[in-house]
Order: C-alpha cells, then sequence, then structure tokens
C-alpha cells in the first residue's frame, strides 16, 4: 500500500489505464508483466492464506483488488482525503498515517488465534507472529520497516486468523 501512496503518479497511471480500458500507452509485453506481477501478489496472498494468516473464507484475487483499491484511494479522491483527515495526500506524513489505519484495521479483522481463544484484547500484541506490512503485500520496503509510524496504542502486528 505504501508503494502507491509514495508515488501518487505511478498510481495516477494505473488508474488511467484502468479507467481507459486497460488500453494505455504501454506495449503489450508491459501489460503482460503487469498482469504477471499481479498475479503473482495474488499467489502471495493465497500463500498467506494457507498459511493461516487469511481467513479461508476470502478469496485471494477478490481480497487483492480490495487492497489496491484501498492503497489507492487517497490518490483517486485526494480533495475528500484533504477534506476529511486535513492533510495532504501526497505528504510523508498522510502515507504513514493512512498505512498505519489501514494496518490496524487488517489487525482488527483478523485476530490471533489467543485472540479468538479469549486472551488478552486485541490489541494488546498478545499472540503476535507477523509484522503489520506482511498484510499489504507490493511494498518496496522490507517486512517489518513501518518507518515511524505511532505504536502508542501497544498494537504492533497483525493476528494470524483460526481457521
Amino acid at each position: 500500500m505504501r508503494g502507491l501512496l509514495r508515488d501518487p503518479a505511478a498510481a495516477r497511471l494505473l488508474m488511467w489505464e484502468n479507467l481507459t480500458g486497460g488500453t494505455g500507452t504501454g506495449t503489450a509485453e508491459e501489460a503482460g508483466a503487469q498482469r504477471d506481477f499481479l498475479r503473482e501478489r495474488v499467489e502471495y496472498l493465497r500463500q498467506r492464506q494457507r498459511a493461516g494468516d487469511l481467513p479461508g473464507d476470502l478469496d485471494p484475487a477478490h481480497l487483492m483488488l480490495m487492497l489496491i483499491s484501498l492503497g489507492s484511494a487517497p490518490v483517486a479522491f485526494g480533495a475528500a482525503a484533504r477534506a476529511i483527515p486535513g492533510l495532504d495526500p501526497d505528504s510523508p506524513g498522510f502515507v504513514e498515517a493512512y498505512a498505519e489505519q489501514a494496518a490496524r484495521l487488517a489487525r482488527h479483522l483478523c485476530p490471533t488465534r489467543a485472540d479468538a481463544a479469549g486472551s488478552p484484547a486485541l490489541g494488546s500484541g498478545a499472540g503476535r507472529e507477523t509484522s503489520r506490512d506482511e498484510l499489504t503485500p507490493g511494498d518496496e520496503e522490507p517486512v517489518g520497516d513501518r518507518g515511524p509510524a505511532d505504536d502508542s496504542a501497544g498494537d504492533t502486528g497483525p493476528r494470524r486468523h483460526e481457521h
């Protein structure tokens, strides 16, 4: 997600190509490379699902489309992004805050087995087995590199989902 947010020009190009029916200025080879990349991301989500990190009843292909939408929303709706949280969606502060909130949402939607069994409340970090950024496929930074996000609530990672 941070990749789309940090490069709004690339996000706009992706949106434009999709709004024009995928007939952008790229070559057939570039279009094929993009398809391959997206399919690799879907396969990554399938692997995470098999590992128990994502609920088994989610379709990884649809989830990938939702994640792309989540990541591109501030670019697609820049005026709303400026009006609602009051930050420029192109600013590093917005990128980090938005990515942090998306990660928190993911943690709330995919609690750990310990949380589901009634262990300490969601957000305690109990039972955490993976870093939060692992749930945002396509980011350029290494897993676990969260930057200056505020973790004051103690909520530091996504939870593994029990099947």
